[in-house]
Protein backbone atom coordinates (compact mmCIF):
# COMPACT_ATOMS: atom_id res chain seq x y z
CA UNK A 1 0.00 0.00 0.00
CA UNK A 2 1.62 3.54 -0.98
CA UNK A 3 0.30 5.81 1.53
CA UNK A 4 1.78 9.61 2.31
CA UNK A 5 3.47 9.65 5.64
CA UNK A 6 1.98 12.64 7.22
CA UNK A 7 -1.24 11.12 7.40
CA UNK A 8 -0.97 8.74 10.13
CA UNK A 9 -2.10 10.89 12.57
CA UNK A 10 -5.25 12.29 10.73
CA UNK A 11 -8.12 10.27 10.92
CA UNK A 12 -9.15 8.43 7.47
CA UNK A 13 -13.04 10.20 8.02
CA UNK A 14 -11.09 13.52 8.99
CA UNK A 15 -9.16 13.54 5.97
CA UNK A 16 -12.17 12.66 3.71
CA UNK A 17 -13.58 15.62 5.53
CA UNK A 18 -10.69 17.83 4.93
CA UNK A 19 -10.27 17.49 1.63
CA UNK A 20 -14.00 17.68 0.78
CA UNK A 21 -14.24 21.15 2.27
CA UNK A 22 -11.28 21.82 -0.27
CA UNK A 23 -13.54 20.56 -3.00
CA UNK A 24 -16.39 22.41 -2.77
CA UNK A 25 -14.55 25.46 -1.45
CA UNK A 26 -12.90 25.24 -4.86
CA UNK A 27 -15.32 24.49 -6.96
CA UNK A 28 -17.62 27.50 -5.69
CA UNK A 29 -14.06 30.28 -6.22
CA UNK A 30 -13.70 28.60 -9.94
CA UNK A 31 -17.57 28.24 -11.16
CA UNK A 32 -16.95 31.54 -13.34
CA UNK A 33 -13.82 30.20 -14.63
CA UNK A 34 -15.41 27.28 -16.06
CA UNK A 35 -17.50 29.53 -18.36
CA UNK A 36 -15.63 32.13 -19.78
CA UNK A 37 -14.33 32.73 -23.43
CA UNK A 38 -11.40 30.57 -24.41
CA UNK A 39 -7.75 31.76 -25.03
CA UNK A 40 -7.97 30.91 -28.77
CA UNK A 41 -4.42 29.86 -29.03
CA UNK A 42 -3.18 28.67 -26.32
CA UNK A 43 -6.63 27.18 -25.07
CA UNK A 44 -7.37 26.14 -28.25
CA UNK A 45 -4.08 23.78 -28.65
CA UNK A 46 -5.41 21.88 -26.00
CA UNK A 47 -8.60 21.20 -28.18
CA UNK A 48 -6.36 20.00 -31.48
CA UNK A 49 -3.69 18.52 -30.69
CA UNK A 50 -5.78 15.62 -28.08
CA UNK A 51 -8.20 15.56 -31.45
CA UNK A 52 -5.35 14.76 -34.09
CA UNK A 53 -3.74 12.44 -32.01
CA UNK A 54 -6.50 9.96 -31.66
CA UNK A 55 -6.46 10.85 -35.64
CA UNK A 56 -3.05 9.16 -35.79
CA UNK A 57 -1.07 12.20 -35.74
CA UNK A 58 2.22 12.61 -33.85
CA UNK A 59 3.23 15.69 -31.78
CA UNK A 60 6.22 17.02 -33.45
CA UNK A 61 6.62 14.86 -36.23
CA UNK A 62 3.10 15.82 -37.68
CA UNK A 63 2.41 19.16 -35.75
CA UNK A 64 4.34 21.59 -34.33
CA UNK A 65 4.21 21.71 -30.05
CA UNK A 66 6.56 23.35 -28.16
CA UNK A 67 5.49 21.57 -25.11
CA UNK A 68 6.24 17.90 -23.80
CA UNK A 69 2.99 15.21 -24.87
CA UNK A 70 2.07 13.87 -21.65
CA UNK A 71 -0.68 16.79 -21.13
CA UNK A 72 -2.15 15.84 -24.92
CA UNK A 73 -1.77 12.56 -24.57
CA UNK A 74 -3.53 12.96 -21.38
CA UNK A 75 -6.55 14.86 -22.91
CA UNK A 76 -6.67 12.42 -25.82
CA UNK A 77 -7.49 9.89 -23.30
CA UNK A 78 -9.75 11.91 -21.68
CA UNK A 79 -11.29 12.72 -25.23
CA UNK A 80 -11.60 8.58 -25.76
CA UNK A 81 -13.75 7.77 -22.92
CA UNK A 82 -15.92 11.65 -22.69
CA UNK A 83 -16.21 12.90 -26.24
CA UNK A 84 -13.87 15.54 -27.37
CA UNK A 85 -15.46 18.84 -26.22
CA UNK A 86 -14.39 22.01 -24.43
CA UNK A 87 -16.28 20.54 -21.70
CA UNK A 88 -14.10 17.71 -21.19
CA UNK A 89 -11.21 19.41 -21.40
CA UNK A 90 -12.12 22.09 -18.93
CA UNK A 91 -12.92 19.26 -16.55
CA UNK A 92 -9.23 18.19 -16.80
CA UNK A 93 -8.01 21.40 -15.85
CA UNK A 94 -9.88 21.69 -12.67
CA UNK A 95 -8.73 18.01 -11.75
CA UNK A 96 -5.45 19.60 -12.10
CA UNK A 97 -6.33 22.36 -9.87
CA UNK A 98 -8.05 20.35 -7.60
CA UNK A 99 -4.63 17.65 -7.64
CA UNK A 100 -2.41 20.95 -6.75
CA UNK A 101 -4.85 21.74 -4.31
CA UNK A 102 -4.81 18.23 -2.73
CA UNK A 103 -0.84 18.06 -2.88
CA UNK A 104 -0.71 21.21 -0.96
CA UNK A 105 -2.90 20.30 1.84
CA UNK A 106 -1.22 16.76 2.11
CA UNK A 107 2.44 18.56 2.21
CA UNK A 108 0.91 21.07 4.95
CA UNK A 109 -1.31 18.13 6.98
CA UNK A 110 1.93 17.94 9.41
CA UNK A 111 0.62 21.56 10.62
CA UNK A 112 -3.02 20.45 11.41
CA UNK A 113 -6.09 19.33 9.34
CA UNK A 114 -7.55 22.87 9.51
CA UNK A 115 -3.82 24.88 8.12
CA UNK A 116 -4.14 22.39 5.77
CA UNK A 117 -6.90 23.25 4.17
CA UNK A 118 -6.91 26.50 4.63
CA UNK A 119 -3.75 26.63 2.69
CA UNK A 120 -5.20 24.18 -0.22
CA UNK A 121 -8.30 26.36 -0.51
CA UNK A 122 -6.16 29.53 -0.75
CA UNK A 123 -5.03 27.51 -4.22
CA UNK A 124 -7.81 28.76 -5.92
CA UNK A 125 -8.13 31.98 -3.94
CA UNK A 126 -5.09 33.00 -5.92
CA UNK A 127 -6.43 31.84 -9.46
CA UNK A 128 -9.83 33.71 -8.70
CA UNK A 129 -8.65 36.86 -7.57
CA UNK A 130 -5.13 36.81 -10.32
CA UNK A 131 -6.06 34.59 -13.22
CA UNK A 132 -7.74 36.57 -15.55
CA UNK A 133 -8.71 33.64 -18.39
CA UNK A 134 -10.69 30.27 -17.98
CA UNK A 135 -9.36 27.37 -15.96
CA UNK A 136 -8.05 24.61 -18.99
CA UNK A 137 -6.18 21.97 -19.33
CA UNK A 138 -3.03 23.63 -19.50
CA UNK A 139 0.57 21.29 -19.38
CA UNK A 140 2.06 23.53 -16.59
CA UNK A 141 -1.23 23.16 -14.11
CA UNK A 142 -0.76 19.25 -14.94
CA UNK A 143 2.91 19.28 -14.46
CA UNK A 144 3.11 21.11 -11.13
CA UNK A 145 -0.02 18.59 -9.94
CA UNK A 146 2.36 15.83 -10.59
CA UNK A 147 5.61 18.03 -9.22
CA UNK A 148 3.73 18.46 -5.88
CA UNK A 149 2.50 14.88 -5.29
CA UNK A 150 5.66 13.99 -6.02
CA UNK A 151 7.39 15.94 -3.34
CA UNK A 152 4.20 14.64 -0.83
CA UNK A 153 5.22 11.04 -1.43
CA UNK A 154 8.78 11.21 -1.27
CA UNK A 155 8.79 13.63 2.09
CA UNK A 156 10.17 12.07 4.69
CA UNK A 157 8.76 8.59 3.26
CA UNK A 158 10.16 5.18 4.56
CA UNK A 159 8.33 2.49 2.42
CA UNK A 160 9.78 1.62 -0.95
CA UNK A 161 6.95 1.90 -2.60
CA UNK A 162 6.21 5.49 -1.59
CA UNK A 163 9.50 6.78 -3.13
CA UNK A 164 8.98 4.64 -6.65
CA UNK A 165 5.51 6.16 -6.40
CA UNK A 166 7.08 10.08 -6.10
CA UNK A 167 9.78 9.14 -8.82
CA UNK A 168 6.87 8.06 -11.40
CA UNK A 169 5.15 11.05 -10.74
CA UNK A 170 8.20 13.07 -11.05
CA UNK A 171 8.71 11.23 -14.41
CA UNK A 172 5.28 12.13 -15.55
CA UNK A 173 5.56 15.79 -14.93
CA UNK A 174 8.85 16.25 -17.20
CA UNK A 175 6.25 14.47 -20.01
CA UNK A 176 4.00 17.24 -19.15
CA UNK A 177 6.61 19.90 -18.91
CA UNK A 178 10.39 19.36 -20.39
CA UNK A 179 11.22 22.45 -19.19
CA UNK A 180 10.58 21.10 -15.60
CA UNK A 181 13.46 18.07 -15.55
CA UNK A 182 16.42 20.12 -13.77
CA UNK A 183 13.77 21.42 -10.58
CA UNK A 184 12.35 17.80 -10.51
CA UNK A 185 15.90 16.13 -10.38
CA UNK A 186 16.80 18.69 -7.95
CA UNK A 187 13.86 18.40 -5.45
CA UNK A 188 13.76 14.98 -5.22
CA UNK A 189 17.73 14.90 -4.44
CA UNK A 190 16.88 17.25 -1.70
CA UNK A 191 14.06 15.30 -0.49
CA UNK A 192 15.32 11.81 -0.52
CA UNK A 193 18.87 12.72 0.22
CA UNK A 194 21.78 10.74 -0.46
CA UNK A 195 20.73 7.18 0.60
CA UNK A 196 21.44 4.22 -1.69
CA UNK A 197 18.40 2.39 -1.52
CA UNK A 198 16.10 5.58 -1.43
CA UNK A 199 17.70 6.95 -4.40
CA UNK A 200 17.49 3.35 -5.95
CA UNK A 201 13.67 3.16 -5.58
CA UNK A 202 13.35 6.82 -6.87
CA UNK A 203 15.19 6.31 -9.77
CA UNK A 204 13.40 3.39 -10.79
CA UNK A 205 9.81 4.89 -10.25
CA UNK A 206 11.63 7.93 -12.22
CA UNK A 207 12.31 5.67 -15.17
CA UNK A 208 9.27 4.12 -15.31
CA UNK A 209 7.34 7.45 -15.68
CA UNK A 210 9.79 9.08 -18.57
CA UNK A 211 9.77 5.99 -20.69
CA UNK A 212 6.73 7.06 -22.27
CA UNK A 213 8.68 10.08 -23.21
CA UNK A 214 11.71 8.37 -24.63
CA UNK A 215 9.52 6.21 -27.04
CA UNK A 216 8.00 9.16 -28.26
CA UNK A 217 11.52 10.43 -28.46
CA UNK A 218 12.63 7.83 -30.97
CA UNK A 219 9.16 7.47 -33.19
CA UNK A 220 8.80 10.85 -33.67
CA UNK A 221 12.72 10.99 -34.41
CA UNK A 222 15.12 12.80 -32.44
CA UNK A 223 15.36 15.83 -34.99
CA UNK A 224 11.47 16.86 -34.63
CA UNK A 225 11.14 16.11 -30.78
CA UNK A 226 14.94 18.48 -30.41
CA UNK A 227 13.80 21.11 -32.88
CA UNK A 228 10.37 21.84 -31.52
CA UNK A 229 11.39 21.38 -27.63
CA UNK A 230 15.07 22.96 -27.49
CA UNK A 231 15.94 25.27 -30.58
CA UNK A 232 12.33 26.33 -31.29
CA UNK A 233 11.54 27.39 -27.66
CA UNK A 234 15.09 29.19 -27.99
CA UNK A 235 13.70 30.94 -30.73
CA UNK A 236 10.17 32.08 -29.44
CA UNK A 237 11.91 32.94 -25.84
CA UNK A 238 12.92 36.38 -26.71
CA UNK A 239 10.04 37.51 -28.51
CA UNK A 240 7.53 36.52 -25.22
CA UNK A 241 9.21 38.06 -22.81
CA UNK A 242 7.93 41.20 -21.07
CA UNK A 243 9.67 43.98 -19.28
CA UNK A 244 9.22 43.70 -15.30
CA UNK A 245 6.86 45.93 -13.78
CA UNK A 246 8.53 46.66 -10.35
CA UNK A 247 5.46 48.27 -8.69
CA UNK A 248 3.24 45.33 -8.96
CA UNK A 249 2.57 44.09 -5.70
CA UNK A 250 1.94 40.95 -7.27
CA UNK A 251 4.94 40.66 -9.19
CA UNK A 252 6.51 41.02 -5.19
CA UNK A 253 4.14 38.70 -3.68
CA UNK A 254 5.10 36.08 -6.23
CA UNK A 255 8.72 36.82 -5.97
CA UNK A 256 9.26 36.51 -2.40
CA UNK A 257 7.01 33.16 -2.44
CA UNK A 258 9.48 32.12 -4.83
CA UNK A 259 12.08 32.95 -2.50
CA UNK A 260 11.42 32.86 0.74
CA UNK A 261 11.38 29.05 1.37
CA UNK A 262 14.76 28.45 -0.70
CA UNK A 263 16.09 31.48 1.91
CA UNK A 264 14.46 29.47 5.26
CA UNK A 265 15.48 26.19 4.35
CA UNK A 266 18.88 27.06 4.10
CA UNK A 267 18.49 28.94 7.29
CA UNK A 268 17.28 25.76 9.26
CA UNK A 269 19.40 23.41 6.78
CA UNK A 270 21.01 21.50 10.24
CA UNK A 271 17.98 20.97 11.98
CA UNK A 272 15.87 19.88 9.48
CA UNK A 273 18.46 17.14 8.74
CA UNK A 274 18.91 16.17 11.50
CA UNK A 275 15.25 15.69 12.34
CA UNK A 276 14.81 14.10 9.18
CA UNK A 277 12.03 15.43 7.55
CA UNK A 278 13.37 17.13 4.45
CA UNK A 279 10.03 19.21 3.25
CA UNK A 280 11.53 22.33 3.32
CA UNK A 281 14.15 21.35 1.03
CA UNK A 282 11.70 20.45 -1.60
CA UNK A 283 9.54 23.27 -1.30
CA UNK A 284 12.60 25.78 -1.40
CA UNK A 285 14.12 24.08 -4.69
CA UNK A 286 10.56 24.00 -6.30
CA UNK A 287 9.04 27.78 -5.16
CA UNK A 288 12.92 29.15 -6.40
CA UNK A 289 13.04 26.62 -9.57
CA UNK A 290 9.47 28.31 -11.03
CA UNK A 291 10.71 31.39 -10.11
CA UNK A 292 11.81 31.70 -14.44
CA UNK A 293 8.57 30.92 -15.20
CA UNK A 294 6.60 33.51 -13.43
CA UNK A 295 9.34 36.54 -14.52
CA UNK A 296 10.00 35.39 -18.26
CA UNK A 297 6.60 37.39 -18.66
CA UNK A 298 5.32 38.79 -15.48
CA UNK A 299 1.74 39.48 -16.73
CA UNK A 300 -1.11 38.96 -14.49
CA UNK A 301 -1.89 35.44 -16.69
CA UNK A 302 1.62 33.88 -15.55
CA UNK A 303 2.26 35.00 -11.96
CA UNK A 304 -1.05 33.68 -11.04
CA UNK A 305 0.13 30.63 -12.91
CA UNK A 306 2.86 30.07 -10.04
CA UNK A 307 1.62 32.29 -7.08
CA UNK A 308 -1.79 29.39 -7.05
CA UNK A 309 1.11 27.27 -5.33
CA UNK A 310 4.09 29.01 -4.74
CA UNK A 311 2.31 30.99 -2.20
CA UNK A 312 0.44 28.61 -0.31
CA UNK A 313 4.00 26.50 -0.04
CA UNK A 314 5.96 29.33 1.19
CA UNK A 315 3.40 29.80 4.21
CA UNK A 316 3.84 26.09 4.62
CA UNK A 317 7.51 26.89 4.96
CA UNK A 318 7.21 29.49 7.42
CA UNK A 319 4.93 27.82 9.51
CA UNK A 320 7.34 24.54 9.55
CA UNK A 321 10.31 26.81 10.05
CA UNK A 322 8.57 28.63 13.08
CA UNK A 323 7.81 25.02 14.43
CA UNK A 324 10.93 24.18 14.33
CA UNK A 325 12.67 27.63 16.07
CA UNK A 326 10.00 28.84 18.25
CA UNK A 327 9.06 26.70 20.76
CA UNK A 328 5.38 28.26 21.71
CA UNK A 329 4.09 27.51 18.16
CA UNK A 330 3.52 24.26 18.52
CA UNK A 331 1.03 24.59 21.55
CA UNK A 332 -0.14 27.22 18.90
CA UNK A 333 -0.52 24.49 16.58
CA UNK A 334 -1.99 21.76 18.82
CA UNK A 335 -4.48 24.46 20.03
CA UNK A 336 -5.48 25.03 16.22
CA UNK A 337 -5.84 21.05 15.82
CA UNK A 338 -7.56 20.42 19.10
CA UNK A 339 -10.80 18.87 18.62
CA UNK A 340 -12.85 21.17 20.56
CA UNK A 341 -12.15 23.76 18.46
CA UNK A 342 -12.37 22.26 15.10
CA UNK A 343 -16.21 22.50 15.22
CA UNK A 344 -15.94 26.09 15.36
CA UNK A 345 -12.62 26.23 12.75
CA UNK A 346 -15.04 24.35 10.11
CA UNK A 347 -17.82 27.05 10.59
CA UNK A 348 -15.76 29.91 10.76
CA UNK A 349 -13.99 28.57 7.01
CA UNK A 350 -17.54 27.63 5.65
CA UNK A 351 -18.73 31.39 6.36
CA UNK A 352 -15.92 32.38 4.86
CA UNK A 353 -16.26 30.28 2.10
CA UNK A 354 -19.82 31.75 1.39
CA UNK A 355 -18.70 35.40 1.46
CA UNK A 356 -15.91 34.56 -1.02
CA UNK A 357 -18.03 33.37 -3.43
CA UNK A 358 -20.85 36.25 -2.93
CA UNK A 359 -17.92 38.73 -3.33
CA UNK A 360 -15.74 37.54 -6.13
CA UNK A 361 -18.01 34.80 -7.72
CA UNK A 362 -21.13 35.07 -7.70
CA UNK A 363 -22.00 38.45 -9.71
CA UNK A 364 -19.89 37.28 -12.51
CA UNK A 365 -20.94 33.77 -12.79
CA UNK A 366 -24.53 34.75 -13.29
CA UNK A 367 -23.60 37.10 -15.96
CA UNK A 368 -21.44 34.50 -17.91
CA UNK A 369 -24.74 32.07 -17.14
CA UNK A 370 -26.03 34.73 -18.77
CA UNK A 371 -24.86 35.02 -21.88
CA UNK A 372 -24.26 31.45 -22.38
CA UNK A 373 -28.45 30.90 -22.69
CA UNK A 374 -28.78 29.34 -19.74
CA UNK A 375 -31.47 31.53 -18.14
CA UNK A 376 -32.91 30.92 -21.64
CA UNK A 377 -32.40 32.59 -24.74
CA UNK A 378 -29.63 31.50 -26.99
CA UNK A 379 -26.08 31.48 -26.62
CA UNK A 380 -24.37 35.41 -27.33
CA UNK A 381 -20.54 33.96 -26.76
CA UNK A 382 -20.53 30.78 -28.41
CA UNK A 383 -19.85 29.77 -31.63
CA UNK A 384 -20.62 25.87 -32.95
CA UNK A 385 -20.35 23.73 -35.86
CA UNK A 386 -20.88 19.95 -36.55
CA UNK A 387 -22.30 19.37 -32.65
CA UNK A 388 -18.81 20.98 -31.41
CA UNK A 389 -18.80 23.98 -29.44
CA UNK A 390 -16.71 27.11 -28.40
CA UNK A 391 -16.93 29.71 -25.67
CA UNK A 392 -15.88 33.28 -27.94
CA UNK A 393 -16.84 36.19 -26.36
CA UNK A 394 -16.65 39.35 -29.22
CA UNK A 395 -16.91 38.76 -32.79
CA UNK A 396 -19.15 35.88 -32.31
CA UNK A 397 -22.08 36.97 -35.13
CA UNK A 398 -18.99 37.53 -37.43
CA UNK A 399 -17.63 34.62 -36.77
CA UNK A 400 -20.48 31.80 -37.27
CA UNK A 401 -21.20 33.62 -40.15
CA UNK A 402 -17.43 32.83 -41.52
CA UNK A 403 -17.90 29.45 -39.81
CA UNK A 404 -21.18 28.27 -41.46
CA UNK A 405 -19.64 29.47 -44.63
CA UNK A 406 -16.72 27.09 -44.73
CA UNK A 407 -18.89 24.66 -43.52
CA UNK A 408 -21.00 25.13 -46.56
CA UNK A 409 -18.50 25.13 -49.24
CA UNK A 410 -16.19 22.15 -47.71
CA UNK A 411 -16.18 18.79 -48.06
CA UNK A 412 -14.83 15.85 -45.95
CA UNK A 413 -10.99 15.49 -46.43
CA UNK A 414 -9.95 19.02 -47.71
CA UNK A 415 -7.15 20.86 -45.63
CA UNK A 416 -8.04 24.08 -43.78
CA UNK A 417 -5.18 26.60 -43.02
CA UNK A 418 -5.96 29.07 -39.95
CA UNK A 419 -3.78 32.03 -39.34
CA UNK A 420 -3.43 35.71 -39.09
CA UNK A 421 -4.10 37.71 -41.88
CA UNK A 422 -0.50 39.57 -42.17
CA UNK A 423 1.30 36.27 -42.28
CA UNK A 424 4.71 37.76 -41.84
CA UNK A 425 3.59 38.64 -37.95
CA UNK A 426 2.62 35.21 -36.32
CA UNK A 427 2.51 36.03 -33.14
CA UNK A 428 -0.78 34.72 -32.38
CA UNK A 429 -3.53 32.94 -34.22
CA UNK A 430 -7.20 30.91 -33.37
CA UNK A 431 -5.93 27.44 -33.42
CA UNK A 432 -9.37 26.56 -31.95
CA UNK A 433 -11.17 26.87 -35.42
CA UNK A 434 -9.78 23.05 -35.84
CA UNK A 435 -11.64 21.58 -33.34
CA UNK A 436 -14.36 22.97 -34.85
CA UNK A 437 -14.12 21.24 -38.00
CA UNK A 438 -13.14 17.47 -37.48
CA UNK A 439 -13.84 16.96 -41.03
CA UNK A 440 -11.31 18.72 -42.39
CA UNK A 441 -7.38 17.97 -41.89
CA UNK A 442 -5.36 20.98 -40.99
CA UNK A 443 -2.50 21.87 -43.82
CA UNK A 444 -0.62 23.46 -40.98
CA UNK A 445 2.37 21.69 -39.48
CA UNK A 446 2.43 25.32 -37.03
CA UNK A 447 -0.80 24.92 -35.62
CA UNK A 448 0.46 26.79 -32.14
CA UNK A 449 2.10 30.11 -34.28
CA UNK A 450 5.12 31.30 -32.79
CA UNK A 451 6.90 34.25 -33.90
CA UNK A 452 10.76 33.67 -34.92
CA UNK A 453 9.39 30.23 -35.17
CA UNK A 454 6.50 30.05 -37.67
CA UNK A 455 7.54 33.03 -39.92
CA UNK A 456 10.94 32.71 -39.70
CA UNK A 457 13.01 32.39 -43.16
CA UNK A 458 13.17 28.66 -44.70
CA UNK A 459 9.96 27.49 -42.60
CA UNK A 460 7.43 25.35 -43.22
CA UNK A 461 4.52 28.46 -43.40
CA UNK A 462 4.42 28.74 -47.01
CA UNK A 463 4.27 25.47 -47.43
CA UNK A 464 1.55 24.92 -45.39
CA UNK A 465 -0.39 27.51 -47.24
CA UNK A 466 -0.02 26.40 -50.76
CA UNK A 467 -1.27 22.94 -49.72
CA UNK A 468 -4.59 24.11 -48.23
CA UNK A 469 -7.71 24.50 -50.14
CA UNK A 470 -9.46 26.87 -47.65
CA UNK A 471 -7.56 29.86 -45.50
CA UNK A 472 -9.38 31.49 -42.44
CA UNK A 473 -7.79 34.44 -41.43
CA UNK A 474 -8.12 37.25 -38.59
CA UNK A 475 -6.63 40.37 -38.53
CA UNK A 476 -7.17 41.45 -35.40
CA UNK A 477 -3.30 39.71 -34.91
CA UNK A 478 -2.19 42.00 -37.16
CA UNK A 479 -2.46 44.83 -34.98
CA UNK A 480 -0.21 42.78 -31.96
CA UNK A 481 1.63 45.30 -29.93
CA UNK A 482 3.98 44.15 -27.26
CA UNK A 483 7.26 45.57 -25.98
CA UNK A 484 9.36 42.42 -27.53
CA UNK A 485 10.44 41.19 -30.81
CA UNK A 486 6.55 39.67 -31.04
CA UNK A 487 5.35 42.13 -33.62
CA UNK A 488 8.64 42.07 -35.90
CA UNK A 489 8.14 41.14 -39.35
CA UNK A 490 9.53 37.93 -40.73
CA UNK A 491 9.23 35.65 -44.31
CA UNK A 492 7.29 37.28 -46.89
CA UNK A 493 6.48 33.53 -48.28
CA UNK A 494 3.90 32.71 -47.46
CA UNK A 495 1.80 35.97 -47.93
CA UNK A 496 3.06 35.41 -51.43
CA UNK A 497 1.65 31.81 -51.46
CA UNK A 498 -1.86 32.94 -50.23
CA UNK A 499 -1.80 36.61 -53.13
CA UNK A 500 -0.58 33.85 -55.97
CA UNK A 501 -2.75 30.88 -54.94
CA UNK A 502 -6.37 32.10 -53.18
CA UNK A 503 -9.39 34.03 -53.94
CA UNK A 504 -11.18 35.86 -51.15
CA UNK A 505 -14.52 34.29 -50.61
CA UNK A 506 -16.37 36.50 -47.99
CA UNK A 507 -15.40 38.75 -45.06
CA UNK A 508 -16.85 39.36 -41.92
CA UNK A 509 -14.64 41.93 -40.34
CA UNK A 510 -12.33 40.83 -38.78
CA UNK A 511 -12.11 37.58 -40.45
CA UNK A 512 -11.14 36.50 -44.26
CA UNK A 513 -12.16 33.21 -45.67
CA UNK A 514 -10.30 32.29 -49.08
CA UNK A 515 -10.58 29.54 -51.37
CA UNK A 516 -7.66 28.05 -53.47
CA UNK A 517 -8.47 29.61 -56.88
CA UNK A 518 -8.83 27.60 -60.25
CA UNK A 519 -5.83 29.19 -61.55
CA UNK A 520 -3.05 31.40 -59.98
CA UNK A 521 -3.46 34.72 -59.95
CA UNK A 522 -1.30 36.42 -63.04
CA UNK A 523 -0.01 39.41 -60.72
Amino acid sequence: MIAVPTTATVAPRHLVFGLGIVLTISVLLLADKFILPLAPLDEGITLVYPDLILKGYLPNLDFCSLYAPGNYWFLAAAFKLFGASLTVERLVGLGYVFGIAGAVFFIALDLGLVVAVVLATSVSMVLQIFYPAAIAAYAWFGAVALMLWSLAMASGSREGRSLVAAGMLAGFAITFRHDLAVVMAISGLAVVGWQRDKLLRYGIGFLFGIMAFAVHFVIATPEAVITNLVWDVLRAGPTRRLPLNLHSPLLWSVGLSCVVPALLAGLGFQRIRRLGDRTMFGIGVVCLGVLPQAVQRADRWHLAYVGCFTIPLAAVAVLKFAKLYWPQAGDIFALITDRRYRLGSVGAMIIAMVAIFAQWTMKPFSHDLSNLGLHGGDCAVCVVNEGRVAIVGGNQKQLQKTIDELEARSRPGQTLFVGPLDLTRTAYNNSFLYFLFPKLKPSAYYIEMAPAVTNRAGSRLATDVASAQFALLDRTYDLWDEPNGSGLAGSSEASMALARDFCLVTVHDPYRLYQKCDRPNPS
